[in-house]
């Protein structure tokens, strides 16, 4: 419901900013395109994963269940070899991801290129983005709800935010 509400959100946001004349800066899998100031308000965790990927697919459940457990946290999902639309639907299905994944092949700006960090070299790698656009973390290896929660519910205590680390969830 959460993920509908969400998709029907800014589905209306887009159509408000396309009458304003703002062009879209990235495309999301279910057909709607997005611009990076959307983001604004909420927390965004984004991570890259691939099919290959072991850790990464261990970790989609989690990332499900994070998007689905606050409404002020979206997670976005990178396909690392970002591949063309009908391909990455695909992998999705297959790896039931239920968050919202961004088409990169058709994105006229990366998420790297905006948020100024290089492109991720081992997956999972996992950005977390405060509600004023601002990456606070970049987390190496996979990643589970409760890792995720405690370093967003970290830097909702701290003024200044958090350094960033490489935490690996405990098992």
């Amino acid at each position: 419901m959460k993920h509908l509400l969400q998709v029907l959100q800014l589905s209306i946001l887009f159509s408000l900013l396309v009458a304003c004349g703002q062009p879209a800066q990235f495309n999301y899998l279910d057909g709607s395109s997005g611009r990076f100031d959307q983001l604004k308000g909420q927390w965004t965790v984004v991570n890259y994963w691939a099919e290959w990927c072991k850790p990464c697919i261990k970790e989609i459940p989690e990332l499900n269940a994070l998007d689905a457990s606050r409404d002020d946290i979206v997670v976005l999902g990178i396909n690392y070899d970002q591949p063309e639309r009908a391909l990455l639907l695909q992998q999705a299905r297959d790896l039931n991801i239920a968050f919202q994944n961004i088409v990169a092949a058709e994105s006229a700006v990366s998420f790297a290129e905006y948020f100024q960090y290089d492109k991720p070299v081992a997956l999972p790698t996992t950005l977390i983005i405060d509600p004023e656009l601002n990456v606070i973390d970049i987390l190496r290896g996979p990643q589970d709800k409760a890792s995720l929660l405690a370093r967003i519910e970290q830097a909702e205590m701290s003024p200044t935010g958090i350094e960033s680390a490489n935490i690996e969830p405990e098992n």
